[in-house]
């Protein structure tokens, strides 16, 4: 397992692939199919706190390996 990391994204339209870039950098070591359904998962997250939330949008990661 991976130590927990929590980042604060920027609300704009950069967030989701920051998100996507961030899971890749910390959970690098997940077989590609993990990865891909993490990426896929976090962007869609992200995507939805920006299009319908409001405030800070934080991400907190941790990868079991």
């Amino acid at each position: 397992m991976s130590e927990p990391l929590t980042v604060e994204l920027p609300r704009d339209r950069t967030a989701p692939r920051r998100a996507r870039q961030v899971v890749e950098e910390h959970a690098a070591a997940l077989t590609g199919e993990r990865l891909d359904a993490a990426r896929l998962l976090v962007s869609e997250l992200v995507t939805n706190a920006l299009m319908h939330g409001s405030g800070a949008i934080t991400l907190a990661i941790s990868a079991e390996i």
